[in-house]
């Protein structure tokens, strides 16, 4: 396995103090990235702001109605991304170079596992490792098929976390025993959501296998919503959803 990790150490006047470190390589290789563009971090806030409020889907179930267009700021927060990332400045080209010459030959080649490591440290930054990395042109061309991680280093463990390179909200949705109920508004309501970025995969009264089938999926889901019948044991804690 080979592992890359572009690794922030400190800042100097708001450049980016960077040190590629490449595992089958036997020197590590410095550079400074530019400043973040301010309106990356509120392009990025904003898009936040939108994601959350589909997370509230079940106040909209309620006829609230929740108006942020995600996906225009999702492709809004990407721009800025790729626009700051891929900027050649001669500090910081050398770093983008690099990754090129080794995911070319690494995708000429793919006969390991490539692992992507983002290092910031403990606290300090953290918020620069909550934009969406995955979404630069240059790991998405050369790095497609490896992982990516956010790791924080310091004084205390070290943490490594998953990037989800789908950059979505998904929404499962299953409509299950509904005599009796109006369904129809709840799934064009969930629907609607598509409208706003949302990914949306509907189950209508699926057997158990169809149901633990979608849960297992990747990447996953962030919301789960179910609407039909349901029971519950009177003298238990216990309850079900009724399929069909």
């Amino acid at each position: 396995m080979t592992k890359i990790k572009i690794r922030l150490s400190k800042s100097h006047d708001q450049e980016f103090d960077i040190t590629l470190i490449i595992s089958n390589q036997p020197e590590d290789l410095r550079g400074f990235l530019p400043p973040q563009p301010p309106d990356l971090q509120s392009s990025f806030n904003q898009w936040l702001s939108g994601y959350r409020s589909l997370e509230g889907v079940r106040l909209e179930l309620k006829n609230v109605i929740v108006s942020s267009d995600v996906q225009s700021q999702a492709r809004e927060v990407i721009a800025w991304v790729n626009e700051w990332l891929n900027f050649g400045s001669s500090q910081w080209q050398p770093i983008r170079d690099k990754l090129i010459e080794v995911g070319s030959r690494w995708q000429g080649a793919k006969k390991e596992e490539m692992y992507i490591i983002l290092d910031f440290p403990e606290e300090k930054f953290i918020q620069l490792g909550r934009i969406p990395w995955q979404e630069w042109d240059l790991l998405k061309n050369y790095y497609s098929d490896s992982e990516i991680a956010l790791r924080l280093y310091g004084k205390q463990a070290q943490t490594i976390i998953t990037i989800q390179k789908y950059w979505k909200v998904r929404i499962l949705l299953v409509v299950g025993r509904s005599d009796d109920i109006q369904t129809e508004n709840d799934i064009k309501i969930v629907k609607n959501l598509e409208k706003k970025g949302a990914e949306v995969k509907l189950l209508l009264q699926p057997t158990k296998e169809e149901l633990s089938e979608a849960l297992w999926q990747e990447p996953g889901y962030q919301i789960f919503i179910f609407s039909g019948h349901s029971s519950c044991d009177e003298e238990t804690p216990i309850s079900w959803l009724e399929s069909g």
